[in-house]
């Protein structure tokens, strides 16, 4: 009998954690929207963040996460968040979160297909086999 009042008071223990947790998450995500709304960019998105830490599944926390990502240049990052908002709007039949992570994802996944250009470009002018050598006869090894 006394394990069954244990179990009960740890699962209503956990269950008001997660309440806690989830209204502090909610907490966060509303100062940190209205952080941005008063132009606090920077502090509005460490919010966002510690927002999602405390409730990894709000999608418009994610999708504001993504957002900080992408304004800060990190495009790799903003795909991954924007990418798993889109899969779980998708998954619960949420159109205008769909909407919005499709559209960043539209602009953002070219932009990544670049930098992998650039960035294989750059290493194979600093690395190709001619490196250092005179295009002279018997310069490449063959």
């Amino acid at each position: 009998m006394r394990l069954l009042v244990v179990i009960g008071a740890l699962l209503f223990a956990s269950v008001a954690f997660a309440d806690d947790a989830k209204t502090t998450a909610d907490e966060k995500f509303e100062a940190a929207s209205k952080l941005r709304d008063a132009g606090k960019t920077q502090e509005a998105c460490a919010m966002f963040s510690e927002a999602l830490a405390l409730n990894p599944n709000a999608i418009g926390t994610i999708l504001n996460v993504a957002r900080c990502a992408e304004e800060e240049g990190k495009v790799a990052t903003a795909i991954r968040y924007f990418s798993d908002a889109r899969d779980r709007a998708r998954e619960q039949n949420l159109t205008p979160q769909l909407a919005a992570a499709e559209e960043h994802l539209t602009k953002l996944i070219p932009r990544q297909s670049r930098r992998r250009l650039h960035r294989s470009e750059r290493y194979r002018r600093r690395s190709g086999p001619d490196r250092g050598r005179g295009l002279g006869a018997g310069s490449r090894a063959v």
